[in-house]
């Protein structure tokens, strides 16, 4: 959505242009293309998870070997799995939204290069996102400005590189330094701007068996909390529901920031996580991304911390147990923003709940198979935020289809209400606008191959932009995930 009400006074002008920036950004996922998550068979992986610390959810691509992978004798297959499960415990810790591992990825370790930089504690990573999106009902909508994704043909590539040393430690306590680098192509601005750039460099240290987990530097927090990804794995649908931690001050991509992030993990995958980080720009992500240039800033004039408090239950799916995530936070921005109504400025904040429950398992030795369902609820002051709150019901299959067993389907309800102020303030100038948007999707992510993920979805949506009186849309759209 992109606004045309930028000619309003300064004080409802910031919030709503960068409303503009975190409609298109949500649409077209960005910041699905962080991490990774673990490629070896789930019975394997929780052999190995430390008590104290909560697993990442069990994903679609797991590393469960294909015909291909299983033609060589047992021994052989558990001597590759052992050692990719080694080669990912190097990968940047700390985060809960994560891609496939190594063993599901296109360059695997061809020619034996992965195995060589593990041999000094080095992990180098890459992620590559494609989308496209373009209206079916083709309304009479004009093509320019466009508003909304797919109003005419639009598309985006976001491509990444992760380089990780572990320095430190051994077992289950590690220092590590990491460092990303992102390239951005889109043909739709609010996008983001076409650019490369650095969009990580973080330092993460644990102790006590993991126990206490450890990150600072500049990342993009939207992969450390919230978990707005259907059971926290970017293949599936991710929905609006990152509109509301952007506008509230989150990083997220294109736009890092500064921040320390502090988890505690307690037994049965309970964890309780706090971030203090330097709020993005009140003006948006856009804004924040075009003006960090090819680094992250230390300082954003007018930005101030961003307090960040989630607690959390997290179990993977297991022999013994099905998966579910749980989890609630707040946020507290100390940053000044412009109301709506003109009087003044007030600090932002914003609440969430979400959570994921596996409610059929088909089998015990393929646990991460199954159906899920899962909500999400975000919150958010209607005074200073266009987005006030989200809502979002969905379900989910995962290995489902014989044959296909790292195959996915997503289905996904979702709903957003727009702040009352920030329309009677449009409308005052004689600019219409809704009061809400509703949407209906559903995704299929098709396995193509080792690391290939082919994601094509279809999309209803009701009042596609905040601004003006739009017909519904049917977005068809096309993903293509790639896994280096």
């Amino acid at each position: 959505m992109r606004l045309k009400a930028c000619y309003l006074t300064k004080s409802a002008t910031v919030a709503l242009c960068a409303a503009s920036v975190l409609m298109a950004s949500a649409v077209q996922a960005q910041d699905a293309q962080q991490g990774g998550e673990p490629s070896v068979p789930a019975q394997t992986r929780e052999a190995e998870q430390s008590p104290a610390t909560p697993a990442a959810p069990s994903t679609p691509a797991n590393g469960q070997p294909s015909s291909a992978d299983t033609a060589g004798p047992p021994s052989a297959l558990v001597q590759e799995l052992a050692k990719f499960e080694k080669i990912d415990k190097l990968r940047p810790q700390g985060q809960t939204t994560n891609f496939p591992g190594a063993f599901d990825s296109v360059l695997h370790d061809i020619g034996g290069w992965r195995s060589r930089l593990a041999e000094s504690n080095l992990d180098l990573r890459g992620t590559s996102v494609s989308s496209f999106s373009k209206d079916l009902f083709d309304n009479g909508v004009p093509r320019s400005p466009q508003q909304f994704t797919g109003q005419k043909a639009t598309l985006s590539n976001a491509t990444q590189a992760t380089l990780s040393w572990k320095f430190a430690g051994e077992g289950e306590d590690i220092g590590q330094l990491v460092v990303g680098a992102q390239a951005l192509l889109t043909n739709w601005q609010q996008v983001g701007p076409t650019q490369v750039q650095l969009i990580q460099l973080q330092y993460y240290q644990s102790f006590m068996d993991r126990r206490l987990e450890v990150t600072a530097g500049f990342n993009t927090n939207l992969i450390n909390f919230v978990g707005i990804f259907a059971g926290g794995n970017p293949l599936l649908a991710g929905g609006l529901a990152a509109t509301i931690p952007a506008q509230v001050g989150m990083s997220v991509a294109p736009a890092p920031a500064p921040t320390l992030n502090v988890q505690v993990n307690g037994k049965d995958g309970l964890y309780v996580k706090s971030g203090v980080q330097r709020s993005i720009s009140q003006q948006g992500v856009l804004y924040e991304a075009r003006n960090n240039g090819i680094g992250p800033k230390l300082t954003r004039g007018g930005a101030r911390p961003l307090l960040i408090q989630e607690v959390g239950v997290l179990r993977p799916a297991s022999s013994e147990g099905r998966q579910i995530w749980l989890r609630a936070g707040a946020m507290y921005n100390l940053s000044e923003y412009d109301r709506f109504d003109g009087a003044g400025t007030e600090k932002n904040w914003g609440a969430y709940v979400l959570g994921d429950y596996q409610v059929y398992k088909p089998s015990v030795t393929e646990p991460y198979r199954g159906i899920f369902a899962g909500f999400s609820a975000l919150f958010a002051s209607s005074r200073v935020n266009v987005y006030r709150r989200t809502y979002e019901a969905r379900a989910y299959a995962i290995g489902m289809i014989p044959g296909r067993s790292t195959d996915s389907i997503t289905v996904t309800l979702g709903y957003n209400g727009f702040s009352k102020d920030a329309g009677r303030a449009l409308e005052a100038i004689g600019q219409p606008t809704e009061r809400s948007q509703w949407s209906v999707s559903g995704l299929y992510s098709f396995h193509a191959g080792r690391g290939i993920y082919i994601a094509p979805s279809i999309t209803y949506l009701e009042n596609p932009s905040f601004i003006g009186n739009f017909k519904p849309v049917l977005n068809a759209s096309l993903g293509i995930n790639v896994v280096l």
